[in-house]
């Protein structure tokens, strides 16, 4: 067993030498970053406040931008709203002109 841990060793330290282009194998050189790349990550708590979940932040950004995106479309549809009636009203007072000149004339 300790063979086969010396020999994953080596393999991992010849493969961050070439990932970083220098040459360190031999098994002293082994430290702690290097253990922890063979173990699995650690278990990531899902329960609890937002900020302690994993892709927290991604969702987050997500959801901070089709907020924007839903205000923004709203805000141009309050005033399209705005500018029909204007027009609207426009045309209502030219209309109320038109009949007040033909019933005075």
């Amino acid at each position: 067993m300790h063979h086969a841990y010396d020999k994953v060793m080596v393999e991992m330290e010849e493969l961050k030498a070439k990932r970083n282009e220098t040459c360190s194998l031999s098994h002293e050189d082994a430290n702690l970053e290097s253990v922890n790349e063979l173990q699995s990550p650690p278990r990531v708590r899902t329960r609890g406040r937002p900020k302690n979940r994993l892709g927290s932040k991604l969702d987050k950004q997500i959801a901070n931008a089709s907020k924007k995106k839903k205000t923004k479309d709203l805000n141009e549809l309050k005033v399209m709203f705005f500018k029909l009636v204007v027009i609207i009203l426009i045309f209502l007072l030219i209309f109320l002109l038109i009949c007040e000149f033909i019933i005075s004339s």
